[in-house]
């Protein structure tokens, strides 16, 4: 039998299968307004919490969310379903109070007074290029920590809410003794390697809610919340040291890489904004450099 156009325009409409047919699709919650916008959560399990603080799945930090605000969860039939958890601010569904009600793909979740979800599914590509480019607006490029304006957003909010309710964090602002000379020495390669090592050996000492971000050439940042300021020193005296004893190697050449930090913590009592409070850990970061560097400081006056 010959074959037409039209033969051939249906055979490659047959091919191409429906969306829902081609891959399997997820449930995920997308920031929209708050905290982290852009920040993607994948519904994987039977069920989520959406709160301020852990034991949530999905934590936000601000005022307005409780600490159990929401529940999502997948119903029998397959379908989700969010029931708000007597929270104090109460939870909307396209702009309309619930107690609870049944997603659909596009629905707004307003949480609170300014925090706006997202809930959509999106195939395995939509969601690996939902991830890329929030991993490509927060993250440094060579270190793969946050960025300086992912950090100076998260870390305002920190700070805020610290202060409003009175709760612990500490400030490490850290960078790497003489720097410029392993620059000048072995180059920009070996520069790098330096810092995308050190990124490494801190990230790793973390805990899952600490947050680390390259705020400068050779300048890091550590965010770690329910900390006093001894705890504080001490843990950056442990990162210190792990990068005092890592066997650096660039060409064969073994590396002396040393870093110095300063700290500063809410229990000081002494800042009002967050800008005070980074001054403080700078100038207790130069402290620790004036008196000899790869050392902790946590006073600003030396």
């Amino acid at each position: 039998m010959p074959i037409d156009d039209k033969t051939v325009i249906r055979a490659r409409i047959d091919l191409v299968k429906p969306r829902e047919e081609r891959a399997e699709q997820k449930a995920v919650l997308t920031v929209l307004q708050g905290p982290l916008v852009g920040q993607s959560y994948a519904l994987d399990g039977e069920q989520m919490t959406i709160g301020r603080t852990e034991p949530a799945e999905v934590i936000i930090s601000d005022d307005g969310v409780s600490r159990r605000h929401a529940l999502i969860q997948r119903l029998q039939s397959g379908k989700f379903q969010i029931t708000d958890m007597n929270s104090t601010n109460g939870t909307y569904v396209n702009g309309a109070l619930v107690e609870t009600a049944v997603l659909k793909n596009g629905d707004k979740l307003q949480i609170g007074d300014n925090v706006m979800l997202k809930f959509s599914f999106q195939d395995e590509i939509e969601e690996q290029f939902q991830r890329k480019l929030y991993e490509n607006a927060t993250r440094d490029g060579l270190t793969r920590v946050y960025n300086k304006k992912f950090f100076q957003d998260r870390f305002g909010e920190e700070f805020m809410f610290a202060l409003r309710h009175k709760t612990p964090m500490s400030l490490m602002l850290f960078d790497l003794d003489h720097f410029k000379k392993v620059n000048d020495t072995w180059g920009h390669p070996c520069g790098d390697y330096v810092l995308q090592t050190v990124a490494k050996i801190v990230g790793d000492a973390l805990r899952k809610e600490d947050v680390m971000a390259r705020v400068g050439g050779e300048e890091f940042a550590v965010l770690m919340r329910g900390i006093q300021l001894r705890e504080g020193a001490a843990a950056a005296n442990r990162m210190r040291r792990l990068v005092e004893k890592y066997p650096f190697v660039w060409e064969d050449k073994p590396l002396k890489i040393t870093m110095s930090a300063g700290v500063a913590g809410m229990d000081l009592g002494r800042f009002e904004t967050p800008e005070s409070m980074i001054q403080y850990a700078d100038d207790a970061l130069y402290c620790a450099k004036k008196l000899g560097r790869n050392r902790v400081e946590t006073g600003s006056s030396c």
